[in-house]
């Protein structure tokens, strides 16, 4: 058995995937979050909304990027990024219907509200912004 003394990592990651009409809006993603305009949260909310939007890559442009591995279409991308086939088919429809994908993973080593995204799993479900983060590898 080896025990280890010096610094140990437990780190992890979440995989999501946001749709919506074009970019997405940040008083819809507050106002799904249960924040008011003016409330104590309303900057963490704010500082939440402006993470996840850093963090994401419209799908399309994903599937030709090395970062996300080889990919032949945006279809094997989603199956291999997002771990649930009916989320990754309701991100197929999406497409088809014209609506917008994107998706990202956040990391526990980033600044504050990264961590706090990256431990928890959660889903924002309105017909203008769906929001899927349910697949956490702690």
């Amino acid at each position: 058995m080896k025990i280890r003394f010096d610094y140990v990592t437990n780190s992890s990651s979440t995989s999501f995937i946001i749709i919506s009409k074009g970019k997405p809006n940040k008083e819809v993603f507050l106002e799904a979050l249960g924040i008011k305009q003016g409330s104590h949260l309303e900057s963490f909310g704010k500082e939440l909304f402006e993470l996840l939007c850093s963090k994401m890559e419209n799908v399309q442009d994903a599937a030709k990027s090395e970062y996300w591995g080889p990919t032949s279409d945006i279809k094997s991308l989603l199956k291999r990024h997002i771990h649930s086939p009916s989320t990754a088919k309701r991100a197929e429809h999406a497409l088809e219907v014209g609506m917008d994908v994107y998706i990202g993973t956040l990391r526990s080593e980033g600044e504050s509200p990264e961590s706090f995204l990256c431990t928890e799993i959660f889903e924002i479900d309105r017909p203008e912004l769906y929001i899927n983060a349910l697949e956490c590898g702690w």
